[in-house]
């Protein structure tokens, strides 16, 4: 039960979070809107493909900021990555981003705004290995949102 807690207590502070900053690069007024970008990363267990709850949560909280904000119509960006010589490695990563597009979608991100970027995680890489399975999504600004 108190982990559950704590898990519901991490997803609420990371959503006021996003929430916080967004309005606050809304209300400077030197805000650059070229620069502007909502950023989000899912970390999975290892050898897990499926969004948990939490994930579903924190996700649909910064589609809630997205659509608030201009990059409602703009492209999004799915990073995933896959670690070297990890022979399953490649399947599960696909199946990571495919249970992401697939709740982006059914939040009502259109499919034509979704792009998906594929890595590979080198073993020499600074990269701690409990970052190592995270899904990054970004959120840009659409087009003629901006002055650039």
């Amino acid at each position: 039960m108190r982990s559950r807690m704590l898990i519901v207590w991490r997803g609420t502070c990371a959503i006021l979070t996003v929430s916080l900053l967004c309005i606050l690069a809304f209300a400077s007024r030197d805000a650059n809107a070229c620069r502007f970008t909502i950023q989000h990363s899912i970390t999975f267990a290892p050898q897990v493909s499926e969004l948990t709850n939490q994930d579903r949560l924190a996700i649909a909280g910064v589609i809630i900021d997205v659509n608030n904000s201009v990059a409602k119509t703009g492209e999004t960006v799915i990073y995933a990555y896959t670690e070297e010589g990890d022979p399953q490695g490649t399947v599960i990563t696909k199946r990571r981003v495919d249970s992401v597009v697939a709740y982006l979608r059914a939040l009502g991100v259109e499919e034509r705004r979704i792009n998906v970027d594929y890595g590979i995680w080198h073993v020499a890489s600074n990269v701690p290995a409990s970052e190592r399975f995270q899904v990054m999504l970004e959120f840009v600004p659409g087009p003629g949102t901006h002055p650039c």
